[in-house]
């Protein structure tokens, strides 16, 4: 497979194709090659498609086929970064009876092997290899302009795992030296076309969002890993520090604190001295516009958060001031064009399943004030705090005859999408990210329209928007940051179909 052009060029700001090279993942299954996991010292050279997937069987042939490989380009330049690249498709297999399509790994840009406890770099396995990866989007076109944006580039020395998905049709015939030809495009490869990516907006950012804190060894670990992502900015859904002890955490993101969304819990509004500490902090920079207020909404890119104020200590139903500033803030987000995401932070929960603990319950009057608000404003999902577990719903939208038990949508999950709207049409996803620092509560009856829960484990959601393709992508993934390894144990993605 080539993965660049053939001509090298003198600019030193500029790579030549011995510099952008194919190298093999490592994970086997049975006897398929190449399923995700650390890369390979073995470099992929030559076109020939069954250097890649073992032959097709007869039977394969005949009932038709989907398989997957991984492999991962690396840039061997030691000075040098790979400028947006794009991976696509210069030359389809040969066979008329078969096609091929690529698609960028969901790992981190990295070294591609594992390094210490983890690497966020090394791409998660697929059981066999018929099974999808997840969180990939591929990609069939011939050029630059339909191939897969990365939109990032890769820096000297790194590594970024790719996806192959092969399609052989039903009653293909047998064609023994099948072949095709992936490419790596970049603005600093010879002969590569520089393709636009969206003007002004955003191509790639992510912010993590963390709740119920403590001052304990977990929550210092959790922030670590939160900080080990480098995200753009940080969000919180209140009791940011249930030990009431604000320099706990504004010490473990003392590098963040100028790029923080703070939501505030009742621990954090239990005492003065701790809310203007936290207010005072985060009034230096602005970045939380409003903050004295404790309610207010920040635009980044193309993402819109309404941070609410369910601490107790603020009125939030109808009417109120702040019942009037998120019912305007949302309905205005909803009618910019420039808004694709909506998202909601709540500290008090509106949906959940039950637990064991009653200290911390279910808030009626938020739910019956706002989630038939929130459907018809577009929110894609509300993230709250309150309960010490984590837990994804089912698309909910408000059943105002029975609200303890909400209407749940049946989508393609967990990979949605969306056709020209902001949200699902039917209402949004609730998600509990209680899991700051103290495990303390546990389910004792699941709820109907609960679609994940972790009940054992600290970590934190990470969310990751993607502009750089035609289709804008956003996607949720909840890390866990307690088990030997960090491990992501749930993820959604929305993609957005214009």
């Amino acid at each position: 497979m080539s993965s660049s052009s053939s001509t090298t060029v003198s600019n030193p700001n500029s790579l030549n194709k011995y510099d952008v090279k194919i190298y093999y993942s490592t994970f086997q299954s049975g006897n398929a090659l190449y399923l995700g996991g650390p890369r390979s010292t073995q470099e992929l050279s030559d076109n020939y498609l069954h250097n890649f997937f073992q032959k097709t069987t007869e039977e394969e042939q005949t009932t038709g086929i989907i398989k997957y490989r991984c492999g991962y380009f690396v840039n061997t330049n030691p000075t040098i970064s790979v400028k947006n690249p794009i991976a696509y498709i210069v030359q389809d297999t040969s066979s008329p009876n078969d096609s091929v399509a690529v698609g960028w790994g969901y790992a981190d840009i990295g070294s591609g092997f594992p390094d210490g406890s983890f690497d966020l770099s090394v791409e998660p396995t697929i059981d066999t290899e018929n099974d999808e990866p997840d969180l990939v989007d591929f990609y069939d076109g011939n050029t630059p302009s339909s191939g897969a944006v990365l939109g990032e580039d890769i820096p000297p020395g790194m590594a970024k795992p790719f996806w192959i998905q092969y399609t052989s049709n039903f009653n293909a015939q047998n064609f023994p030296r099948n072949t095709f030809i992936l490419r790596l495009h970049a603005d600093n490869l010879p002969h590569n076309v520089t393709t636009n990516t969206g003007g002004m907006t955003l191509a790639q950012f992510s912010f993590p969002i963390i709740a119920e804190g403590s001052s304990t060894t977990p929550f210092i670990t959790l922030a670590n890993n939160v900080l080990s992502f480098k995200p753009d900015f940080i969000a919180t859904a209140g009791n940011n520090n249930v030990n009431s002890n604000p320099s706990v955490f504004m010490n473990a993101f003392k590098t963040y604190m100028n790029k923080m969304l703070l939501c505030f819990g009742d621990r954090d509004v239990r005492d003065a001295t701790v809310t203007n500490a936290y207010v005072n902090e985060l009034a230096k920079y602005n970045f939380a516009p409003n903050i004295t207020r404790r309610y207010y909404s920040k635009d980044y890119g193309n993402v819109h958060v309404c941070v609410m104020d369910t601490s107790g200590s603020t009125p939030y139903t109808n009417p109120s001031d702040q019942y009037t500033f998120v019912s305007q803030d949302l309905k205005a987000a909803f009618t910019n064009p420039a808004t694709d995401w909506i998202i909601v932070i709540t500290n008090r929960a509106m949906y959940g399943s039950q637990t064991a603990t009653a200290i911390r319950f279910l808030y009626s009057d938020l739910r019956d004030t706002y989630h038939q608000l929130f459907t018809d404003t577009g929110v894609l999902a509300v993230i709250q705090g309150t309960y010490h577990f984590y837990e994804r719903s089912k698309v909910l939208g408000y059943n105002p005859d029975l609200p303890s038990q909400p209407k749940t949508f049946t989508y393609n999950g967990p990979r949605y999408t969306i056709q020209g709207k902001k949200s699902f049409i039917d209402g949004s996803i609730f998600l509990t990210i209680g899991t700051g620092g103290v495990m303390s509560d546990t389910i004792s009856l699941l709820s109907p329209y609960s679609a994940k829960t972790d009940q054992l484990d600290t970590g934190f959601l990470l969310i990751r928007v993607n502009n750089a393709t035609s289709d804008k992508n956003i996607t949720f993934s909840y890390y866990v940051t307690s088990r030997s390894t960090l491990v992501f144990v749930d993820s959604f993605s929305v993609t957005k179909l214009d």
